[in-house]
């Protein structure tokens, strides 16, 4: 009698034996018919009789290649690694990573016993350093400036513009990941350890030849001529300076040139020279109650005593002045716009005689430019 239904096969591969395999563990019922049936089960699979039928009789060459791989299986402790270690561990016994053998520039997870691609750092390497550029010279009083910077982690970006004492700068939205050249060793901007696209807040390291030594390893920092510091998601105000300085941002390693990966962040450098200073006037004078850098203004005063000067002017804070034209006696001072003691410019006036205390004997306008804000 011939069954009407025959049991269905499965259906022969395209590849009879592909040049690699895949490992997958299994757990099987420690008990004499468990494992019966298991065994069992899988010699279905090296039947020619289970496979579908063809001229080329290419079930039998495939249940052979189920044979070899039967014979080759053993059992082993399913709590320990099944696979020998090849990868550096990051979390757990079956989970490691490694760089690929055909290109060292990929890193790959090891899923299940198959090395996967994971992760190309060379896919957040922008083509170059978005780097601004400006003249060189102070931020004006009153002045700031504003970037979106991507930084590769073997770049340092320079501030077009250079800084002073007091000088507040702000870098925000600060993202992405880079290594100091050791693959396994991806970090955050803060230095923390970067996994899978994320900071992992576990553990920094302080390393001493560091551009930075009291940053984090791989830190974004910001580093001028007297100083460094921090620069992940902080306000720097820069200090120590006897001169204007140039202001880098870098990955805080040492040296940079091995480096991979990038970060993107917001800059934001602010003067903190004020924007106009304010005046006050002494034995009668008089003038504007405030002036900015750049503007001119007219001083009129009248001369008292009948001595060879005259009052002067106090500023907060003191600041520097050119003499534009004058009107009246002759100032003869080289030095007499130079700022004093508390900030106090006097005046030496010539071709004047004394009459008498408190006398008036004459008046004078000079036409100022309020030039620097120191």
């Amino acid at each position: 009698m011939t069954r009407r239904n025959p049991p269905a096969k499965w259906v022969l591969p395209t590849v009879v034996n592909p040049p690699g395999r895949i490992c997958y563990r299994i757990e099987v019922p420690d008990d004499p018919q468990y494992k019966a049936a298991f065994w069992g089960s899988l010699l279905d699979l090296a039947s020619a009789y289970k496979w579908a039928d063809d001229s080329a009789h290419t079930a039998k060459d495939v249940a052979l290649i189920w044979r070899e791989i039967i014979d080759n299986m053993r059992a082993s402790d399913c709590a320990a690694p099944a696979i020998p270690r090849e990868g550096i561990d990051i979390g757990g016994p079956d989970v490691e990573l490694r760089l690929k053998p055909t290109d060292n520039c990929i890193i790959q997870i090891n899923c299940a016993g198959e090395w996967e691609d994971w992760y190309d750092p060379r896919s957040c390497i922008g083509s170059s350093i978005s780097q601004p550029v400006g003249s060189g010279g102070a931020i004006d009083p009153g002045v700031c400036l504003e970037y979106d910077v991507t930084l590769n982690a073997n770049d340092v970006w320079a501030l077009p513009a250079g800084v002073d004492n007091g000088d507040i700068i702000t870098i925000s939205n600060v993202v992405g990941g880079w290594s100091d050249g050791v693959l396994a060793n991806f970090k955050c901007p803060s230095g923390y350890p970067y996994v899978l696209g994320a900071c992992v807040p576990t553990t920094r390291t302080l390393v001493g030849t560091d551009p930075v030594p009291s940053a984090y390893h791989m830190e974004l920092v910001g580093i001028w001529d007297t100083g460094g510091h921090a620069a992940d998601n902080q306000v720097i105000v820069i200090s120590g300076l006897s001169s204007p300085s140039p202001f880098y941002i870098q990955a805080n390693d040492d040296p940079i040139s091995d480096n991979f990966g990038s970060v993107t962040f917001h800059v934001k450098a602010c003067s903190g020279a004020p924007s106009r200073v304010a005046l006050s006037y002494l034995l009668g004078a008089n003038g504007p109650a405030d002036l900015g850098i750049g503007e001119e203004f007219d001083y009129n005063v009248s001369v008292f005593d009948g001595a060879a000067w005259n009052g002067g002017i106090e500023f907060d804070p003191c600041c520097s002045l050119t003499l534009i034209s004058q009107t009246g006696s002759v100032v003869t001072s080289a030095d007499w716009l130079d700022c004093g003691g508390g900030g106090h410019v006097g005046f030496n006036l010539a071709g004047v005689t004394k009459i008498g205390t408190n006398s008036s004997v004459g008046a004078f306008t000079l036409r100022l430019r309020l030039d620097t804000i120191p």
